[in-house]
């Protein structure tokens, strides 16, 4: 109970939005946050991410690059973190989020 309490004050605080967990194989994120980073930074840029691995197009592969403290790993992490607070019944630090259902068999 403390954890699904603690999951709706965070929501409301932080201003996170309700995910949607689909069965095709995407990641799509609009506007999303780091959630810690985003509370010790003044300025923090939100970042979309877009993968579609059931596209015959997309291989469902993102090659990031940039120069040294350009945000490279703050932007994996925040991907990392959202896909897997979705995944844990939490709402997500951005405008709108699809992550694929993952069934355990």
């Amino acid at each position: 109970m403390d954890c699904v309490l603690g999951f709706a004050v965070a929501a409301m605080e932080r201003d996170l939005k309700e995910p949607s967990i689909v069965k095709e194989s995407v990641l799509y994120i609009e506007e999303g946050r780091h959630p810690l980073c985003e509370l010790c930074a003044n300025t923090f840029v939100p970042n979309n991410t877009a993968l579609d691995a059931g596209s015959p197009e997309s291989s469902g592969l993102l090659i990031v690059t940039g120069a040294n403290f350009s945000g490279k790993s703050i932007y994996m992490k925040q991907t990392a973190l959202i896909a897997f607070m979705a995944h844990i019944g939490s709402f997500v630090p951005a405008m709108s989020c699809q992550v694929r259902y993952l069934a355990i068999d």
